[in-house]
């Protein structure tokens, strides 16, 4: 587990909860391929402004993860996780991680 990980699940109070996030959190990153501490460099760079760079880019540049979100929504279904309190359980797990380091993702 990444320092970024372990910080993550230890400000969480309850169990039940620190199991389904982490559970979440691993599902996404072997849906994505990449650790926790790379997701949230990259999303860091997601949400950093860059000189010259036009509105529409950076608006689609900063949904990213939100798109990526619903792609993994639909992965967890085919991997047959029937039911979506699981997949919404395990979605909000990422969504939590991000804004616990203030890489928050908006609501679709």
């Amino acid at each position: 587990m990444t320092p970024s990980m372990e910080a993550f699940l230890d400000s969480l109070r309850k169990k039940t909860a620190k199991n389904t996030y982490k559970r979440g959190i691993d599902l996404f990153v072997t849906f994505y391929g990449k650790d926790i501490d790379a997701i949230l460099e990259e999303r860091k760079g997601d949400l950093t402004p860059r000189p010259n760079e036009s509105l529409v880019d950076v608006k689609q540049r900063a949904d990213r993860y939100e798109k990526l979100l619903e792609k993994f929504y639909s992965w967890l279904e085919e991997k047959g996780y029937d039911k979506a309190n699981s997949r919404y359980s395990f979605c909000k797990g990422l969504r939590s991680c991000l804004l616990a380091y203030q890489l928050r993702l908006r609501s679709r």
